[in-house]
């Protein structure tokens, strides 16, 4: 008997519910490729902004704004802990109004207060400071962006 012991089925007698895979579904689709662009954005967008506004230490500028990435470490609170269709904004303690709040005053504040530091130790902390509330902030913003598109 034809296809006994095996799943092997005549083609005339296939039901129109059956699902063959195509090339085209091999192929990513833009939810598939959703999670790579939004990684690559928390890569590339602070680079690009360090090379840009820190021209003569965009290297440093790139690393602090990179460094910020830790945010997510919040992420391990939720579960599951990755869900491609939940927004981090508003969800994630550390991704909720106050500590946005608290990001941008670190990204202001070392301005203002930089100007009148006299120190080159207190620079570089006031520096750090500006960098690391500016990294945020462009974290919260791509992950705020990714809950709207």
């Amino acid at each position: 008997m034809r296809g006994e012991g095996c799943n092997i089925q005549d083609p005339a007698s296939a039901s129109t519910n059956d699902q063959r895979l195509t090339t085209n579904d091999l192929r990513p689709t833009t939810n598939d490729l959703r999670p790579l662009l939004h990684l690559l954005l928390h890569l590339a967008i602070p680079l690009l902004v360090a090379r840009l506004c820190y021209p003569g230490r965009w290297r440093f500028a790139a690393f602090v704004m990179l460094a910020t990435m830790i945010v997510d470490a919040d992420h391990l609170l939720a579960r599951p802990i990755y869900d491609p269709a939940r927004c981090s904004i508003g969800f994630h303690p550390l991704h909720t109004t106050a500590p946005i709040i608290f990001y941008g005053i670190l990204a202001v504040v070392p301005l203002i207060v930089g100007q009148r530091t006299v120190g080159t130790r207190h620079r570089r902390t006031v520096d750090v400071l500006h960098l690391v509330g500016v990294g945020l902030l462009i974290h919260m913003a791509l992950d705020a962006i990714d809950c709207v598109i």
